[in-house]
Parts: C-alpha cells; sequence; structure tokens
C-alpha cells in the first residue's frame, strides 16, 4: 500500500486468521462463541481428529466441515491470496492508530503480532 486511499479496496476487508492448533484448546474449553467460518480464516496445520472435528461443528454451528486442499477450513475463498498478511498490516494500522498523534518518518514492523 503505497497511498492511504488504496486502503478501503486493499486492505480494510482483510479477515482474522487463526491455525488450528491455536484454536484445539480453546474449543476443548467451550470458549469460541460467536465465531464465524466466513469471518475468520482457520488454517489448518495437521491432522484433524474425529474428535476435533465434532467440536468444531459443534462451535461454528455447522453440520459438515472438511479441509480443502488448500489447507483452508470448509473452502473459505480468500480475498486475496495473501490475506493473512493484509490483515497483520491492518493489525499494525489499528495499533498505531492508538498512538493518538500523527506519525512522521517511517514505520518497519518486523513479525508483528501477538505474544501469548
Amino acid at each position: 500500500m503505497k497511498n492511504i486511499s488504496e486502503f478501503k479496496a486493499e486492505i480494510a476487508d482483510s479477515r482474522t486468521f487463526s491455525f488450528l492448533h491455536e484454536l484445539e484448546s480453546l474449543l476443548e474449553e467451550g470458549l469460541i462463541k460467536g465465531g464465524d467460518l466466513n469471518n475468520a480464516i482457520v488454517y489448518v496445520d495437521k491432522e484433524i481428529s474425529e474428535k476435533t472435528m465434532n467440536n468444531l461443528k459443534v462451535a461454528f454451528g455447522k453440520e459438515e466441515i472438511s479441509v480443502k486442499p488448500n489447507g483452508i477450513l470448509d473452502n473459505l475463498t480468500l480475498h486475496y491470496p495473501n490475506e493473512a498478511a493484509r490483515h497483520k498490516l491492518l493489525d499494525v494500522i489499528g495499533d498505531l492508530s492508538l498512538i493518538g498523534t500523527r506519525i512522521q518518518g517511517k514505520v518497519i514492523a518486523n513479525k508483528p503480532g501477538s505474544f501469548c
């Protein structure tokens, strides 16, 4: 993105994402509430057990869930091939907006994200 005028068309509709291994403990504890496979990308990074598959069906209110060849749960069509990277940019922009003042300079984000 070279200009803020490109934000709406190129960045704004990038969805959040997670890897399946990050969701498993939340599923086990019944903590995923209101999640939807249409507003979050779930990358399947490991084999899914039958138990996990059933937990996913309950959590997302679906009768059937599958992993497609592209490794995304439930065949979600990406808005962009690099949608996860664009969402990370969206996160950085949101974090920078919390500063509350204009930034004069260049921002370089090295491995942006949450530390758990």
